[in-house]
């Protein structure tokens, strides 16, 4: 096994009042060793390894000892400890190397949870065969977590067993998706006792939705689960190749958290375009938005005037419907617009094949149904008011 070491060198201006390295800078160093070893590197052994970008999820620091300004840089040793099919968490220690004069020193142990990001698109990607045969070069795993797991995180409340791998993956793809619109996104889970299913609500910034992604269970529960956890730890915690995942430990939740669409009493909605037109119609927005803001003269082009044209569109509705445009951007970025893989042929009715995209109401909620997952919305009219809201304790 393999690890990549890298010589941060110190600079005056990142001691603190106390006379040592301040505890921010040294995620900066952290960041110095990624990029060498993801960015440099990779493609210097020869693989184009995330040169289309990636994002932080989670970091997780502890600080051994104090590091003072000095002439010679600092070591800073990198390796994997776990590869998922859309994240990697990196583990690091800063330190100086054993001389014949001195032992040891370990200033830091850290680690970082990356997810692959494509810039283009604006949305976490699978780590690719290429990626994963370089990473795999530098894998080591904790010596208590079984082979192809990763280890729990302090906190940890319990594992869940997933259908399959692709279940496991898809709900990473998710919560990479919550986590890179907000680094501090929790979720809420849910799934009741004898069910089949984990149901995982998020609200991503901006969109004004809740987003909701189901993940199927290998096998029902014995006891009830209704818990917020953050989403970057539960990102962190799910395990691809063995198709589970561990539930962390409980945080406070944002106000969200308390108030969910209820969850029966939902009837059909007529009026919404076919799949293809909601896309359509989301691409064509976006299109919209980009030549608008493009066009502004330099002295308009602020914030207050780039949200002014975001309302404008995002509000407007789709079909025949209330739903707002929104809510289909919200599903289209978190994937739950994407094409459905194994079609039906007409005339073939199969009872396994996924529902098609939809709209449904119950109360003063809008909830716009996708094979992978559902958006919630409150109707126009509603949001000032209490009507067809439940709140459920935390």
């Amino acid at each position: 096994m393999a690890r990549h070491h890298y010589r941060c060198p110190l600079r005056w201006a990142d001691m603190d009042a106390f006379g040592h390295v301040n505890n921010v800078v040294f995620l900066r160093y952290l960041e110095e060793a990624r990029i060498d070893f993801m960015f440099r590197l990779a493609p210097g052994e020869g693989s184009e390894s995330f040169t289309g970008g990636s994002v932080v999820a989670r970091h997780e620091i502890d600080y051994k000892l104090p590091l003072v300004h000095r002439h010679e840089p600092v070591l800073i040793e990198s390796w994997v400890t776990r590869i998922g099919a859309a994240s990697l968490t990196i583990r690091y220690e800063v330190k100086d190397e054993a001389t014949e004069d001195a032992p040891e020193t370990v200033y830091v142990r850290a680690e970082t949870v990356v997810v692959p990001y494509n810039l283009a698109e604006g949305r976490p990607r699978r780590i690719t065969d290429e990626e994963r045969h370089f990473l795999e070069q530098y894998l080591d795993q904790p010596e208590k977590a079984p082979r192809g797991r990763r280890r729990a995180p302090r906190g940890m409340s319990g594992q869940l067993r997933l259908a399959d791998s692709g279940e496991a993956a898809d709900l990473a793809a998710f919560l990479g998706r919550l986590v890179h619109y907000d680094r501090a996104a929790a979720v809420r889970l849910q799934a009741a006792a004898g069910g089949g299913a984990l149901a995982v609500f998020g609200r991503p910034p901006s969109f004004e939705v809740l987003a909701v992604r189901a993940a199927r269970l290998a096998e029902p529960l014995a006891a009830p689960l209704d818990v917020t956890v953050s989403a970057g730890e539960l990102l962190e915690a799910v395990d691809e190749s063995g198709a589970a995942v561990t539930v962390p430990g409980p945080v406070t939740g944002p106000p969200w958290t308390g108030v969910l669409p209820p969850r029966g009493g939902w009837s059909p909605v007529p009026g919404l375009p076919a799949a293809e037109a909601v896309r359509a119609a989301v691409a064509a927005a976006v299109a919209e938005f980009r030549a608008r803001d493009e066009a502004l003269p330099p002295q308009h082009r602020t914030r207050s005037e780039r949200d002014r044209i975001g309302r404008e569109i995002w509000s407007r509705t789709l079909g025949d419907t209330e739903l707002p445009l929104r809510a289909a951007h919200a599903a289209q970025s978190l994937g739950f617009l994407r094409p459905v893989r194994t079609p039906v042929p007409a005339g073939a009715p199969d009872a396994s094949a996924p529902a098609p995209v939809a709209l449904f109401a119950s109360g003063g909620w809008l909830r716009l149904s996708t094979p992978y997952g559902s958006v919630a919305t409150r109707r126009p009219g509603a949001l000032a008011g209490l009507a067809g809201i439940q709140v459920r304790p935390v």
